[in-house]
């Protein structure tokens, strides 16, 4: 009953609100925050096409690299929670902005991976670097979330589905990136 209700009180306010442009601020939040989402998913995402050939050739089993990539979202599972706690007392735009910077220069790093020698300690950096990836992209995504809650109160369903829209994009395009740029050389 109180989904219901809910459900009923959500698309009454999109009714009533839909009408109503963004304004010129909360546009300019709207694009910055897709964009970010865009970029995290798609930089998680385009080693896919190339990592298990590359980690297979530095002595990586299966078993191995296949964590490698299931640790990215284990992080984020473990360390949402904690950013959400976090961010009462933390600005979620500087999280926002230390989330964007350290995913960034971590997907970087883990491109220059290669360089590493053979066995453990190509494996065991392998780790790290996603381990760090993935609270990054934690930290990025619990605050771009509440700052959209905030900017967008009166649109939240609406604002919600975009960022998660951009995100699925990114998902999509990063393998055909991380293919292309691994073919290029």
């Amino acid at each position: 009953q109180s989904v219901q209700t809910i459900q009923e009180s959500d698309s009454s306010d999109d009714k009533s609100v839909s009408k109503i442009p963004f304004r010129r601020k909360q546009l300019f939040i709207l694009i910055l925050l897709a964009y970010g989402n865009f970029w995290v998913a798609a930089c998680v995402s385009l080693q896919a096409p190339f990592f298990p050939k590359e980690a297979e050739s530095k002595g990586a089993t299966p078993t191995q690299y296949g964590l490698v990539f299931g640790i990215y979202e284990l992080m984020i599972a473990i360390t949402s929670p904690l950013f959400g706690k976090m961010i009462a007392s933390v600005s979620p735009v500087l999280l926002c902005e230390i989330g964007l910077f350290v995913s960034g220069f971590s997907t970087v790093l883990f491109g220059v991976l290669d360089n590493l020698p053979v066995g453990t300690p190509f494996i065991a950096m392998c780790f790290v670097v996603r381990i760090v990836e993935g609270v990054s992209a934690a930290a990025f995504m619990t605050a771009s979330y509440v700052i959209m809650a905030k900017e967008f109160s009166d649109r939240i369903a609406t604002t919600f589905s975009l960022l998660e829209t951009c995100f699925g994009l990114g998902l999509i395009l990063g393998p055909t990136l991380g293919g292309a740029f691994y073919q290029l050389g």
